[in-house]
Protein backbone atom coordinates (compact mmCIF):
# COMPACT_ATOMS: atom_id res chain seq x y z
CA UNK A 1 0.00 0.00 0.00
CA UNK A 2 3.33 2.54 0.27
CA UNK A 3 3.30 1.71 -3.47
CA UNK A 4 6.97 0.39 -2.48
CA UNK A 5 8.44 -2.49 -4.72
CA UNK A 6 7.70 -5.57 -3.38
CA UNK A 7 11.21 -6.60 -2.43
CA UNK A 8 12.01 -3.80 -0.57
CA UNK A 9 10.67 -5.33 2.06
CA UNK A 10 12.83 -8.42 3.71
CA UNK A 11 10.50 -11.22 2.34
CA UNK A 12 11.88 -14.07 0.80
CA UNK A 13 13.97 -13.34 -2.28
CA UNK A 14 13.10 -14.49 -5.94
CA UNK A 15 14.37 -17.87 -7.17
CA UNK A 16 16.74 -16.66 -9.54
CA UNK A 17 18.46 -12.79 -10.29
CA UNK A 18 16.39 -10.68 -12.22
CA UNK A 19 18.65 -8.59 -14.67
CA UNK A 20 17.60 -4.76 -15.55
CA UNK A 21 15.36 -5.06 -18.66
CA UNK A 22 12.87 -2.96 -20.29
CA UNK A 23 9.24 -3.74 -19.15
CA UNK A 24 7.13 -5.20 -22.22
CA UNK A 25 4.15 -3.14 -22.91
CA UNK A 26 1.65 -5.68 -21.36
CA UNK A 27 3.54 -5.32 -18.44
CA UNK A 28 3.47 -1.45 -18.43
CA UNK A 29 -0.47 -2.15 -19.06
CA UNK A 30 -0.67 -4.09 -15.95
CA UNK A 31 0.78 -1.02 -13.70
CA UNK A 32 3.20 -3.47 -12.05
CA UNK A 33 6.72 -4.21 -12.16
CA UNK A 34 6.31 -7.57 -12.53
CA UNK A 35 9.08 -10.29 -10.84
CA UNK A 36 9.15 -13.74 -10.03
CA UNK A 37 8.73 -15.30 -7.07
CA UNK A 38 9.32 -18.77 -5.49
CA UNK A 39 5.88 -19.75 -4.93
CA UNK A 40 5.32 -22.67 -7.09
CA UNK A 41 1.58 -23.63 -8.36
CA UNK A 42 1.39 -27.00 -10.26
CA UNK A 43 -2.27 -27.38 -11.81
CA UNK A 44 -4.68 -29.32 -9.43
CA UNK A 45 -2.04 -30.37 -7.41
CA UNK A 46 -2.55 -29.22 -3.67
CA UNK A 47 0.33 -28.22 -1.42
CA UNK A 48 0.01 -27.67 2.22
CA UNK A 49 2.61 -26.26 4.52
CA UNK A 50 5.12 -25.50 1.93
CA UNK A 51 8.49 -23.52 2.87
CA UNK A 52 8.91 -20.59 1.10
CA UNK A 53 12.24 -19.94 3.31
CA UNK A 54 13.51 -19.11 6.28
CA UNK A 55 14.09 -15.29 6.93
CA UNK A 56 16.65 -13.69 9.69
CA UNK A 57 15.04 -10.35 9.90
CA UNK A 58 17.14 -7.51 11.87
CA UNK A 59 15.59 -4.69 13.87
CA UNK A 60 15.54 -2.19 10.84
CA UNK A 61 13.77 -5.04 8.88
CA UNK A 62 11.12 -5.97 11.56
CA UNK A 63 10.57 -2.43 11.99
CA UNK A 64 9.36 -1.97 8.22
CA UNK A 65 7.52 -4.99 8.71
CA UNK A 66 5.67 -3.34 11.92
CA UNK A 67 4.85 -0.27 9.77
CA UNK A 68 3.37 -1.82 6.98
CA UNK A 69 1.11 -4.23 9.33
CA UNK A 70 -0.08 -1.02 11.28
CA UNK A 71 -1.24 0.34 7.76
CA UNK A 72 -2.53 -3.01 6.85
CA UNK A 73 -0.61 -2.81 3.52
CA UNK A 74 -1.17 -5.50 0.68
CA UNK A 75 0.78 -6.55 -2.03
CA UNK A 76 -0.05 -7.23 -5.13
CA UNK A 77 0.99 -10.87 -7.05
CA UNK A 78 -0.53 -12.08 -10.43
CA UNK A 79 -1.44 -16.04 -11.26
CA UNK A 80 -1.57 -16.60 -14.49
CA UNK A 81 -2.87 -13.09 -15.57
CA UNK A 82 -5.07 -12.80 -12.74
CA UNK A 83 -4.29 -10.45 -9.75
CA UNK A 84 -4.92 -10.99 -5.92
CA UNK A 85 -3.70 -9.25 -3.02
CA UNK A 86 -1.94 -10.74 0.33
CA UNK A 87 -2.47 -9.01 3.61
CA UNK A 88 1.13 -8.15 5.06
CA UNK A 89 -0.09 -8.05 8.67
CA UNK A 90 -2.45 -6.24 11.21
CA UNK A 91 -3.00 -4.33 14.51
CA UNK A 92 -5.41 -6.50 16.16
CA UNK A 93 -7.79 -5.81 18.88
CA UNK A 94 -5.97 -6.78 21.70
CA UNK A 95 -3.44 -3.67 20.45
CA UNK A 96 -0.66 -6.38 18.80
CA UNK A 97 1.00 -6.04 16.10
CA UNK A 98 0.84 -9.21 13.80
CA UNK A 99 2.56 -10.36 10.78
CA UNK A 100 1.04 -13.05 8.35
CA UNK A 101 4.03 -15.36 7.82
CA UNK A 102 1.61 -18.10 5.90
CA UNK A 103 -1.02 -17.50 3.48
CA UNK A 104 -3.81 -20.34 1.69
CA UNK A 105 -3.74 -19.52 -2.01
CA UNK A 106 -6.69 -20.81 -3.64
CA UNK A 107 -6.83 -21.41 -7.45
CA UNK A 108 -10.21 -21.76 -9.49
CA UNK A 109 -10.41 -23.90 -12.61
CA UNK A 110 -12.84 -24.96 -14.96
CA UNK A 111 -11.72 -28.17 -17.02
CA UNK A 112 -8.34 -26.84 -18.17
CA UNK A 113 -8.16 -23.44 -17.79
CA UNK A 114 -7.12 -21.35 -14.23
CA UNK A 115 -10.45 -18.80 -13.83
CA UNK A 116 -9.66 -17.01 -10.56
CA UNK A 117 -7.95 -17.20 -7.65
CA UNK A 118 -7.67 -15.12 -4.20
CA UNK A 119 -5.89 -15.79 -0.96
CA UNK A 120 -6.29 -15.66 2.55
CA UNK A 121 -3.79 -15.18 5.57
CA UNK A 122 -3.25 -17.76 8.22
CA UNK A 123 -4.93 -16.27 11.29
CA UNK A 124 -3.28 -18.91 13.27
CA UNK A 125 0.61 -18.87 12.21
CA UNK A 126 1.30 -15.58 12.95
CA UNK A 127 4.68 -13.87 14.37
CA UNK A 128 3.80 -10.65 16.94
CA UNK A 129 6.18 -8.17 15.74
CA UNK A 130 4.70 -5.75 18.60
CA UNK A 131 8.47 -5.46 20.21
CA UNK A 132 11.43 -4.46 17.23
CA UNK A 133 13.85 -7.27 18.12
CA UNK A 134 15.75 -9.74 15.67
CA UNK A 135 14.45 -12.82 15.39
CA UNK A 136 13.47 -15.60 12.53
CA UNK A 137 10.67 -16.15 10.52
CA UNK A 138 9.80 -19.38 8.43
CA UNK A 139 7.23 -18.00 5.57
CA UNK A 140 5.29 -20.90 4.25
CA UNK A 141 2.19 -21.24 1.86
CA UNK A 142 -0.59 -23.65 1.00
CA UNK A 143 -2.15 -24.28 -2.70
CA UNK A 144 -5.84 -25.71 -2.59
CA UNK A 145 -7.11 -25.86 -6.54
CA UNK A 146 -10.84 -25.57 -6.22
CA UNK A 147 -13.18 -26.53 -9.58
CA UNK A 148 -16.10 -24.54 -10.02
CA UNK A 149 -18.34 -24.99 -12.82
CA UNK A 150 -18.47 -21.54 -14.94
CA UNK A 151 -21.78 -22.58 -16.98
CA UNK A 152 -24.65 -21.32 -15.34
CA UNK A 153 -28.38 -23.15 -15.98
CA UNK A 154 -30.51 -21.66 -18.46
CA UNK A 155 -33.68 -20.84 -15.87
CA UNK A 156 -30.71 -18.62 -13.95
CA UNK A 157 -29.44 -17.04 -17.03
CA UNK A 158 -33.45 -16.37 -18.27
CA UNK A 159 -34.12 -14.53 -14.71
CA UNK A 160 -31.07 -12.38 -14.46
CA UNK A 161 -31.76 -11.87 -18.13
CA UNK A 162 -35.08 -10.33 -17.23
CA UNK A 163 -33.86 -8.69 -14.20
CA UNK A 164 -31.12 -6.59 -15.93
CA UNK A 165 -33.61 -5.74 -18.50
CA UNK A 166 -35.59 -4.50 -16.44
CA UNK A 167 -32.87 -1.80 -14.69
CA UNK A 168 -31.59 -1.47 -18.15
CA UNK A 169 -34.43 0.05 -19.43
CA UNK A 170 -34.69 2.83 -16.59
CA UNK A 171 -31.11 3.69 -17.18
CA UNK A 172 -31.93 4.28 -21.18
CA UNK A 173 -34.63 6.28 -19.63
CA UNK A 174 -33.18 8.26 -17.56
CA UNK A 175 -30.26 9.32 -19.97
CA UNK A 176 -32.72 9.83 -22.64
CA UNK A 177 -34.32 12.35 -20.57
CA UNK A 178 -31.24 13.55 -18.98
CA UNK A 179 -29.93 14.07 -22.25
CA UNK A 180 -32.69 15.79 -24.48
CA UNK A 181 -33.34 18.29 -21.04
CA UNK A 182 -29.52 19.25 -21.25
CA UNK A 183 -29.31 19.97 -25.19
CA UNK A 184 -32.86 21.84 -24.89
CA UNK A 185 -31.77 23.90 -22.17
CA UNK A 186 -28.14 24.69 -23.89
CA UNK A 187 -30.23 25.29 -27.04
CA UNK A 188 -32.16 28.18 -25.01
CA UNK A 189 -29.55 29.56 -23.48
CA UNK A 190 -27.38 30.12 -26.61
CA UNK A 191 -30.07 31.60 -28.31
CA UNK A 192 -30.90 34.04 -25.40
CA UNK A 193 -27.22 34.91 -25.64
CA UNK A 194 -27.22 35.77 -29.13
CA UNK A 195 -30.11 38.11 -28.88
CA UNK A 196 -28.84 40.14 -25.94
CA UNK A 197 -24.92 40.29 -27.03
CA UNK A 198 -26.75 42.82 -29.76
CA UNK A 199 -27.19 45.36 -27.10
CA UNK A 200 -23.71 44.31 -24.91
CA UNK A 201 -21.76 44.92 -28.06
CA UNK A 202 -23.05 48.70 -27.81
CA UNK A 203 -22.19 49.61 -23.86
CA UNK A 204 -18.81 47.45 -23.66
CA UNK A 205 -16.67 44.69 -25.03
CA UNK A 206 -17.66 41.44 -23.34
CA UNK A 207 -17.06 37.52 -23.71
CA UNK A 208 -20.05 35.96 -25.71
CA UNK A 209 -21.59 33.73 -23.20
CA UNK A 210 -20.38 34.81 -19.64
CA UNK A 211 -22.06 32.34 -17.36
CA UNK A 212 -21.08 29.27 -19.18
CA UNK A 213 -17.22 30.04 -19.42
CA UNK A 214 -17.33 31.45 -15.86
CA UNK A 215 -18.80 28.20 -15.13
CA UNK A 216 -15.68 26.50 -17.10
CA UNK A 217 -12.91 28.74 -15.14
CA UNK A 218 -14.92 27.50 -11.80
CA UNK A 219 -14.34 23.96 -12.53
CA UNK A 220 -11.22 24.25 -14.15
CA UNK A 221 -9.91 26.12 -11.21
CA UNK A 222 -11.31 23.21 -9.05
CA UNK A 223 -10.42 20.31 -10.52
CA UNK A 224 -6.67 22.06 -10.99
CA UNK A 225 -6.93 22.74 -7.19
CA UNK A 226 -7.91 18.53 -6.82
CA UNK A 227 -4.75 17.67 -8.66
CA UNK A 228 -2.64 19.34 -6.73
CA UNK A 229 -4.02 18.12 -3.51
CA UNK A 230 -4.05 14.16 -4.89
CA UNK A 231 -0.05 15.23 -5.71
CA UNK A 232 0.88 16.43 -2.24
CA UNK A 233 -0.92 13.29 -0.74
CA UNK A 234 0.49 11.00 -3.03
CA UNK A 235 4.14 12.60 -2.06
CA UNK A 236 3.46 12.51 1.63
CA UNK A 237 2.74 8.09 0.98
CA UNK A 238 -1.36 9.31 1.87
CA UNK A 239 -2.72 8.21 -1.50
CA UNK A 240 -3.11 4.86 -1.90
CA UNK A 241 -5.42 2.21 -3.59
CA UNK A 242 -5.01 -0.18 -0.90
CA UNK A 243 -5.71 2.33 2.31
CA UNK A 244 -9.57 2.51 1.68
CA UNK A 245 -9.64 5.04 4.63
CA UNK A 246 -7.82 7.72 2.54
CA UNK A 247 -9.76 7.23 -0.80
CA UNK A 248 -12.88 7.42 1.53
CA UNK A 249 -12.43 11.07 1.98
CA UNK A 250 -11.84 12.38 -1.73
CA UNK A 251 -15.03 12.31 -2.68
CA UNK A 252 -16.21 14.72 0.11
CA UNK A 253 -13.06 16.35 -0.41
CA UNK A 254 -14.17 17.26 -3.63
CA UNK A 255 -17.85 17.85 -2.71
CA UNK A 256 -16.88 20.68 -0.23
CA UNK A 257 -14.06 22.70 -2.36
CA UNK A 258 -16.74 22.78 -4.84
CA UNK A 259 -17.36 26.29 -3.11
CA UNK A 260 -14.48 27.24 -5.04
CA UNK A 261 -15.62 26.59 -8.33
CA UNK A 262 -18.77 28.31 -7.39
CA UNK A 263 -17.06 31.14 -6.13
CA UNK A 264 -14.82 31.33 -9.49
CA UNK A 265 -17.53 31.32 -11.93
CA UNK A 266 -19.98 33.81 -10.00
CA UNK A 267 -16.70 36.21 -9.67
CA UNK A 268 -15.75 35.63 -13.54
CA UNK A 269 -19.62 36.19 -14.39
CA UNK A 270 -20.36 39.25 -12.43
CA UNK A 271 -17.65 40.97 -14.24
CA UNK A 272 -20.22 41.41 -16.78
CA UNK A 273 -23.85 40.86 -15.15
CA UNK A 274 -25.11 42.01 -12.85
CA UNK A 275 -28.24 38.91 -13.51
CA UNK A 276 -27.90 35.32 -13.79
CA UNK A 277 -25.59 34.29 -10.99
CA UNK A 278 -28.18 31.82 -9.97
CA UNK A 279 -28.06 30.06 -13.81
CA UNK A 280 -24.43 30.36 -14.00
CA UNK A 281 -23.69 28.29 -10.48
CA UNK A 282 -26.41 25.62 -12.45
CA UNK A 283 -24.38 25.66 -15.15
CA UNK A 284 -21.23 24.75 -13.28
CA UNK A 285 -23.30 21.96 -11.15
CA UNK A 286 -24.06 20.24 -14.55
CA UNK A 287 -21.19 21.15 -16.79
CA UNK A 288 -19.25 18.05 -15.94
CA UNK A 289 -21.43 16.37 -13.66
CA UNK A 290 -23.96 15.48 -16.54
CA UNK A 291 -21.41 14.22 -18.72
CA UNK A 292 -20.09 11.91 -16.39
CA UNK A 293 -23.36 11.00 -15.37
CA UNK A 294 -24.31 10.11 -18.44
CA UNK A 295 -21.24 8.10 -18.94
CA UNK A 296 -21.53 5.94 -16.02
CA UNK A 297 -25.28 5.18 -17.45
CA UNK A 298 -23.68 4.01 -20.83
CA UNK A 299 -20.75 1.28 -19.40
CA UNK A 300 -23.62 0.18 -17.16
CA UNK A 301 -25.93 -0.07 -20.19
CA UNK A 302 -23.35 -1.74 -22.01
CA UNK A 303 -22.21 -4.27 -19.46
CA UNK A 304 -25.98 -5.39 -18.89
CA UNK A 305 -26.45 -5.87 -22.63
CA UNK A 306 -23.64 -7.90 -23.41
CA UNK A 307 -22.78 -9.65 -20.42
CA UNK A 308 -25.95 -9.86 -18.74
CA UNK A 309 -25.45 -8.16 -15.46
CA UNK A 310 -25.57 -4.92 -14.08
CA UNK A 311 -23.19 -3.15 -11.19
CA UNK A 312 -25.27 -0.72 -9.68
CA UNK A 313 -24.40 1.37 -6.64
CA UNK A 314 -24.79 0.01 -3.44
CA UNK A 315 -24.43 3.19 -1.59
CA UNK A 316 -26.92 5.55 -3.35
CA UNK A 317 -27.82 7.23 0.06
CA UNK A 318 -24.36 8.15 0.40
CA UNK A 319 -24.23 9.61 -3.65
CA UNK A 320 -27.78 11.53 -2.68
CA UNK A 321 -25.66 12.91 0.15
CA UNK A 322 -22.69 14.04 -1.51
CA UNK A 323 -24.63 15.46 -4.33
CA UNK A 324 -26.45 17.88 -1.76
CA UNK A 325 -23.51 18.37 -0.11
CA UNK A 326 -21.92 19.66 -3.77
CA UNK A 327 -25.06 21.62 -4.37
CA UNK A 328 -25.16 23.41 -1.30
CA UNK A 329 -21.34 24.46 -1.69
CA UNK A 330 -21.97 25.59 -5.19
CA UNK A 331 -24.21 28.01 -4.16
CA UNK A 332 -22.30 29.44 -1.18
CA UNK A 333 -19.41 29.91 -3.11
CA UNK A 334 -21.87 31.61 -5.85
CA UNK A 335 -23.19 33.74 -3.40
CA UNK A 336 -20.01 34.72 -2.14
CA UNK A 337 -18.19 35.28 -5.17
CA UNK A 338 -20.89 37.32 -6.76
CA UNK A 339 -20.99 39.66 -3.73
CA UNK A 340 -16.83 39.57 -3.90
CA UNK A 341 -16.96 40.56 -7.43
CA UNK A 342 -19.71 43.44 -6.90
CA UNK A 343 -18.40 46.46 -8.82
CA UNK A 344 -15.70 45.05 -10.93
CA UNK A 345 -18.78 45.59 -14.39
CA UNK A 346 -18.10 49.52 -14.56
CA UNK A 347 -14.32 49.18 -14.38
CA UNK A 348 -14.13 46.86 -16.95
CA UNK A 349 -16.22 48.91 -19.08
CA UNK A 350 -14.12 51.67 -18.44
CA UNK A 351 -10.57 49.56 -19.50
CA UNK A 352 -12.23 48.82 -22.46
CA UNK A 353 -13.41 52.21 -23.93
CA UNK A 354 -10.59 54.29 -23.10
CA UNK A 355 -8.55 51.61 -25.39
CA UNK A 356 -10.12 50.98 -28.87
CA UNK A 357 -7.82 49.21 -31.39
CA UNK A 358 -8.28 48.73 -35.12
CA UNK A 359 -9.12 45.67 -36.18
CA UNK A 360 -6.74 44.15 -38.84
CA UNK A 361 -7.28 41.26 -40.79
CA UNK A 362 -6.18 38.07 -39.45
CA UNK A 363 -3.91 35.75 -41.18
CA UNK A 364 -4.94 32.02 -41.64
CA UNK A 365 -2.88 30.76 -38.98
CA UNK A 366 -4.32 32.97 -36.50
CA UNK A 367 -7.66 31.64 -36.44
CA UNK A 368 -9.78 29.74 -33.80
CA UNK A 369 -9.22 25.79 -35.49
CA UNK A 370 -5.64 26.84 -36.34
CA UNK A 371 -4.78 27.91 -32.96
CA UNK A 372 -6.27 24.95 -31.78
CA UNK A 373 -4.44 22.97 -33.85
CA UNK A 374 -0.75 24.13 -33.11
CA UNK A 375 -1.66 25.13 -29.48
CA UNK A 376 -2.75 21.77 -28.20
CA UNK A 377 0.01 20.13 -30.30
CA UNK A 378 3.01 21.61 -29.23
CA UNK A 379 2.36 20.82 -25.44
CA UNK A 380 1.46 17.37 -26.72
CA UNK A 381 4.62 16.96 -28.94
CA UNK A 382 6.04 17.46 -25.18
CA UNK A 383 5.23 14.49 -23.86
CA UNK A 384 4.26 12.24 -26.56
CA UNK A 385 7.63 9.67 -25.56
CA UNK A 386 6.71 9.26 -22.53
CA UNK A 387 2.32 8.73 -23.36
CA UNK A 388 2.63 5.53 -22.56
CA UNK A 389 4.03 6.03 -19.00
CA UNK A 390 1.17 8.17 -18.59
CA UNK A 391 -1.70 6.14 -19.62
CA UNK A 392 -0.37 2.96 -17.43
CA UNK A 393 -0.34 5.57 -14.72
CA UNK A 394 -3.38 7.33 -15.03
CA UNK A 395 -5.37 3.84 -15.25
CA UNK A 396 -3.58 2.03 -12.67
CA UNK A 397 -2.47 3.38 -9.30
CA UNK A 398 0.70 0.36 -8.83
CA UNK A 399 2.55 1.66 -11.54
CA UNK A 400 6.61 2.23 -10.69
CA UNK A 401 6.95 5.67 -11.12
CA UNK A 402 3.34 7.06 -11.53
CA UNK A 403 4.11 10.00 -9.35
CA UNK A 404 7.41 11.34 -11.01
CA UNK A 405 5.63 10.50 -14.64
CA UNK A 406 2.68 12.40 -13.76
CA UNK A 407 4.26 15.32 -12.03
CA UNK A 408 7.20 15.81 -14.54
CA UNK A 409 4.50 15.57 -17.63
CA UNK A 410 2.28 17.72 -15.49
CA UNK A 411 4.60 20.47 -15.23
CA UNK A 412 5.91 20.42 -18.47
CA UNK A 413 2.37 20.91 -20.39
CA UNK A 414 1.40 24.15 -18.45
CA UNK A 415 4.18 25.34 -18.12
CA UNK A 416 4.28 25.02 -22.55
CA UNK A 417 0.63 25.85 -22.13
CA UNK A 418 1.35 29.04 -20.57
CA UNK A 419 3.92 30.27 -23.29
CA UNK A 420 2.11 29.55 -26.39
CA UNK A 421 -1.10 31.09 -24.82
CA UNK A 422 0.70 34.50 -24.30
CA UNK A 423 2.69 34.27 -27.60
CA UNK A 424 -0.58 33.68 -29.32
CA UNK A 425 -2.53 36.36 -27.44
CA UNK A 426 0.33 39.10 -27.93
CA UNK A 427 0.42 38.49 -31.53
CA UNK A 428 -3.45 38.61 -32.21
CA UNK A 429 -5.01 41.49 -33.60
CA UNK A 430 -8.94 39.91 -32.83
CA UNK A 431 -7.97 40.33 -28.76
CA UNK A 432 -12.06 41.20 -28.51
CA UNK A 433 -12.33 37.46 -29.08
CA UNK A 434 -9.48 36.06 -27.44
CA UNK A 435 -11.59 34.96 -24.05
CA UNK A 436 -12.96 31.59 -26.07
CA UNK A 437 -10.30 30.87 -28.17
CA UNK A 438 -7.43 31.08 -25.22
CA UNK A 439 -9.63 28.41 -23.40
CA UNK A 440 -10.47 26.56 -26.62
CA UNK A 441 -6.48 26.50 -27.61
CA UNK A 442 -5.45 26.12 -24.58
CA UNK A 443 -7.76 22.70 -23.13
CA UNK A 444 -6.69 21.54 -27.21
CA UNK A 445 -4.07 19.64 -25.88
CA UNK A 446 -6.29 17.13 -23.91
CA UNK A 447 -8.28 16.33 -27.15
CA UNK A 448 -4.85 15.10 -28.29
CA UNK A 449 -4.09 12.69 -25.94
CA UNK A 450 -7.43 11.85 -25.53
CA UNK A 451 -7.02 10.46 -29.50
CA UNK A 452 -3.98 8.68 -28.44
CA UNK A 453 -5.82 6.51 -25.72
CA UNK A 454 -7.48 5.20 -29.03
CA UNK A 455 -4.24 3.98 -29.92
CA UNK A 456 -3.17 3.05 -26.72
CA UNK A 457 -6.46 0.78 -26.10
CA UNK A 458 -5.50 -0.86 -29.70
CA UNK A 459 -2.55 -1.98 -28.70
CA UNK A 460 -3.64 -3.83 -25.49
CA UNK A 461 -5.27 -7.07 -25.14
CA UNK A 462 -8.61 -5.77 -24.33
CA UNK A 463 -11.05 -6.98 -25.95
CA UNK A 464 -14.77 -6.48 -26.32
CA UNK A 465 -17.35 -3.66 -27.06
CA UNK A 466 -18.49 -2.93 -23.57
CA UNK A 467 -14.73 -2.85 -22.22
CA UNK A 468 -13.73 -0.57 -25.15
CA UNK A 469 -16.81 1.71 -23.95
CA UNK A 470 -15.67 1.82 -20.14
CA UNK A 471 -12.01 2.30 -21.38
CA UNK A 472 -13.06 5.39 -24.01
CA UNK A 473 -15.79 6.79 -21.31
CA UNK A 474 -13.13 6.53 -18.05
CA UNK A 475 -10.61 8.36 -20.88
CA UNK A 476 -13.37 10.47 -21.73
CA UNK A 477 -13.74 12.12 -18.50
CA UNK A 478 -10.53 11.95 -17.06
CA UNK A 479 -9.11 14.20 -20.38
CA UNK A 480 -12.62 16.69 -20.55
CA UNK A 481 -11.47 17.42 -17.10
CA UNK A 482 -7.67 18.56 -18.34
CA UNK A 483 -9.64 20.12 -21.02
CA UNK A 484 -11.12 22.06 -18.42
CA UNK A 485 -7.65 22.70 -16.18
CA UNK A 486 -5.60 23.14 -19.25
CA UNK A 487 -8.47 25.51 -21.00
CA UNK A 488 -8.41 27.79 -17.71
CA UNK A 489 -4.83 27.37 -17.45
CA UNK A 490 -4.46 28.98 -21.00
CA UNK A 491 -7.77 32.14 -20.33
CA UNK A 492 -5.42 33.02 -17.44
CA UNK A 493 -1.95 33.42 -19.66
CA UNK A 494 -3.51 34.68 -22.21
CA UNK A 495 -5.32 37.38 -19.81
CA UNK A 496 -2.50 38.58 -18.59
CA UNK A 497 -1.46 39.76 -22.37
CA UNK A 498 -4.63 41.04 -23.49
CA UNK A 499 -5.11 43.43 -20.51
Amino acid sequence: SDNKPYYDFPFCPPGDPIPNRKKSFVELLAGDCLTPTQYELKFRVNTTMQVLCEKSLTKDDVSKLRKAAIKRSKCQMYFNGFAFNVKLGVLNSSERVILFNHVNLYPHYYKNQVKFIYSLSDLEDVVDITEVSEMKVNFTYSVFWQERNWESPAETKLYHTIEYYKYLTVIILVWMLLQASYLEYLRRYFTRCKKNSKVAKLLRRRPPYPSLLGAILGIGIHHLLMICILFVMKYKDALSPCESSVLSKLPPMYCFLSVVSGGVATWFHARYSLSGWKECVLQTATLYFVPAFCTTLVSVASEGIFYGRLHLPESASNVVKWVVVTVISLFLGGNFGFNFSSGALEYDATIVLRNPRNIRKQSWWMSTPAQMLLGGLLPFMTIFWNMDEIYASLHNLKVCGAFSTLFTAFLTVITVTVIVGMVFTHYDQKQDQWWWRSVLRGGSTAIYVYFYGIYFHYRTDIRGAPKMLMFLGLNGLIFYSFFLVLGTIGFFASSYIAH
